[in-house]
Parts: C-alpha cells; sequence; structure tokens
C-alpha cells in the first residue's frame, strides 16, 4: 500500500516537472520571438538606437529573466543597450 503511494505521488512530481518545463519551453520562445523582432527591426533600419533602448528597457522591465539587451553591428560596433539592472539586495522572507 505503501508502495503504491509513493508511486503516485512521484508520477504527481513527474507531472509537475514536465509541465513546469513546458512552461519554460514556451516562455523562452516567446522571449525569443520579441527578441527576434527586434533585431530584424535593427537589421532593417527600422529603428533607431532610442527606439531600440526604448523597446528593450520595456522588455526586460517586464521579464525577470531579461537582464539587459545590447544592440551590437555587423561589426560588432556597440550602437544601444539597455542600463544594467540595479543590484537589488534579495529579501529573506
Amino acid at each position: 500500500m505503501r508502495t503504491e503511494e509513493v508511486e503516485r505521488e512521484q508520477e504527481s512530481v513527474r507531472r509537475d516537472v514536465e509541465y513546469a518545463q513546458q512552461r519554460m519551453r514556451l516562455r523562452l520562445l516567446e522571449r525569443q520571438e520579441q527578441l527576434m523582432r527586434i533585431a530584424r527591426d535593427a537589421s532593417n533600419r527600422e529603428i533607431d538606437p532610442i527606439e531600440f533602448t526604448s523597446r528593450a528597457e520595456s522588455l526586460v522591465s517586464q521579464f525577470p529573466e531579461l537582464q539587459t539587451i545590447t544592440w551590437i553591428d555587423d561589426r560588432r560596433r556597440f550602437k544601444a543597450a539597455t542600463p544594467r539592472p540595479a543590484c537589488t539586495p534579495r529579501s529573506s522572507t
């Protein structure tokens, strides 16, 4: 009886992990699509560094998995970037 209960709990944990992995993959794909749109617009010269910075800052502020976004041109020259995030102490609660 106890073995069956442990097996059910393990299966439940496996399903939860699979669901979490799916959600993470989806979230990362969504971020990748958003970054690709900005990259395409920059590459096509549809946005300037000011617009790039504005759009990149918006993404960084909305999504904690993004910390900074930098535009580097085809000659590897810096064009624009989001400001580095301020270091904030983490709460211990």
